[in-house]
């Protein structure tokens, strides 16, 4: 659908009307937002060392776990949010490229919740998104939102994609980056441009 907004995705929810899971016109040609692209996210940023990245998510009052050689985990977002989240990140030659969130919501129907604003909060911030596409069911806008989100009932994936290099991502599945866990929602934030400059491109 090409007019994917936070008020189309509501009005799923509540049966109003149909969300299709065809990708959207913008799909097709993407358009970049006209917003400066994120230099991270979650207090962050890209181009930030292992050590730095570290104190970041400890000065924050959470714990610090390495991975493997790439990823490391944060227990929670340095920053606050409207959702409870567990931050991944992801370093190319030592240097933070990828930045994921897990949002994992206290209350059972909190999710659907979390997902409301955080497509909410991206289009506010960064305007439409410029590729993607959504299906959403009203069965599923409380405490079912997980269960369908793992029997693909649900499915989101929504981009922002700029042509500097740096992209957004709020989508369901499994996590993309680290070791796989169960299906969730999450927000993925990257910067082929880091990437770039720590191949030395």
């Amino acid at each position: 659908m090409s007019d994917d907004t936070p008020q189309t995705a509501a009005k799923a929810f509540s049966g109003e009307q149909k969300q299709k899971s065809q990708p959207s016109e913008a799909a097709v040609a993407p358009a970049a937002p006209a917003t400066d692209a994120p230099v991270g996210a979650v207090g962050f940023e890209f181009g930030m060392t292992e050590e730095g990245a570290k104190e970041v998510c400890e000065k924050a009052g959470n714990s610090w776990t390495k991975l493997d050689q790439q990823h490391s985990e944060c227990s929670g977002a340095p920053v606050a949010l409207a959702f409870n989240a567990v931050a991944r990140v992801r370093f190319c030659s030592k240097k933070i490229c990828v930045i994921q969130l897990a949002i994992e919501p206290e209350a059972k129907d909190g999710l659907a919740t979390a997902f409301k604003t955080a497509y909410a909060g991206l289009h506010s911030k960064y305007g439409p998104k410029t590729s993607g596409s959504l299906m959403l069911v009203p069965a599923c806008a409380g405490i079912a939102f997980r269960d369908c989100i793992v029997d693909e009932q649900v499915k989101i994936d929504l981009n922002w994609r700029w042509r500097t290099g740096e992209s957004i991502a709020l989508f369901s599945g499994p996590s993309r980056i680290g070791p796989e866990g169960p299906p969730g929602l999450y927000l993925y934030y990257v910067s082929m441009r880091s990437k770039l400059k720590t191949q030395g491109l």
